[in-house]
């Protein structure tokens, strides 16, 4: 019964989690099933997961950015100099 029981309660956290999951990571419902038998907090595992590497990737989408915007400033000023040269 209380193997039923973490089943049956196993299955109502992720009903409410199933379309977050979905959205959010490319986990499939049977692998969910078997999670059901074998533990529930990999759920929250998975989730935690995600989050840490869609952190990782707006850091590096930042870094490359600001690294852009420094490239672009640094030619802004290169050509700044180059236009006051002529005009000399």
């Amino acid at each position: 019964m209380f193997l039923m029981w973490l089943k049956f309660r196993a299955a109502r956290i992720s009903r409410k989690q199933v379309s977050l999951m979905r959205k959010k990571s490319k986990i499939n419902k049977i692998y969910i099933y078997m999670v059901h038998m074998d533990k529930v907090e990999f759920i929250h595992i998975a989730h935690k997961n995600k989050r840490e590497n869609s952190d990782e990737l707006e850091r590096k989408k930042n870094r490359e950015g600001e690294e852009e915007e420094e490239e672009e400033e640094r030619g802004a000023g290169e050509k700044e100099k180059e236009r006051a040269e002529q005009g000399e």
